[in-house]
């Protein structure tokens, strides 16, 4: 799998178990580079998509909003 996507996946693992389980995003982020023994470049890239998601968060669920039929964020 490549790095990139590797991060990817593991940012939506780590936004979802935020949600679901209320832990910060850092320390989610921290333990998942950690239990994958991640290298520098996906670490950095899957911490990169979790700071864009913070400082995005409420633009991302006003689009999903605006684009889900009686699905309410």
């Amino acid at each position: 799998m490549g790095a990139r996507r590797k991060a990817r996946e593991l940012a939506l693992k780590a936004l979802f178990e935020h949600d679901f389980n209320q832990q910060s995003l850092g320390s989610v982020g921290d333990r998942l580079i950690t239990e994958n023994g991640l290298e520098t470049e996906v670490s950095s890239f899957l911490l990169e998509i979790i700071s864009h998601f913070v400082e995005n968060n409420e633009k991302i669920d006003k689009m999903i909003e605006g684009h889900s039929s009686h699905w309410k964020l």
